[in-house]
């Protein structure tokens, strides 16, 4: 079955309007409800006093914790532009090698 773009945007509005736990939960009981959610802080609030439910867009894309833990020590420890110029930057090089050989994060001693 193909949607068009008025149909697919209808069938996601109904779905936003269902309470979070009948769409979030269906099919899988609470002892087995999904992991993921709870690495990503901003899933953790409520709004209008119902859990957050999130559709991804091009436009944003939330975060883990630990990318947001990653970049935070990046920036109060080794913000400098790579290179072996001086401590700071020499210290930034193999982040930025590690976080474009997919996504792993150099460890300071």
């Amino acid at each position: 079955m193909r949607l068009d773009r008025r149909q697919f945007l209808s069938t996601c509005a109904a779905g936003a309007a269902y309470p979070h736990r009948a769409v979030a939960t269906r099919g899988i009981g609470a002892e087995q409800s999904p992991w993921w959610p709870s690495t990503f802080p901003a899933l953790r609030q409520l709004t209008h006093g119902h859990q957050l439910t999130y559709l991804d867009s091009a436009a944003t894309t939330l975060r883990p914790q630990s990318v947001i833990d990653a970049v935070t020590s990046f920036y109060s420890t080794d913000n400098a532009n790579p290179s072996p110029v001086h401590t700071l930057a020499a210290r930034a090089a193999p982040s930025e090698r590690g976080a474009s050989d997919g996504g792993q994060v150099h460890q300071r001693d």
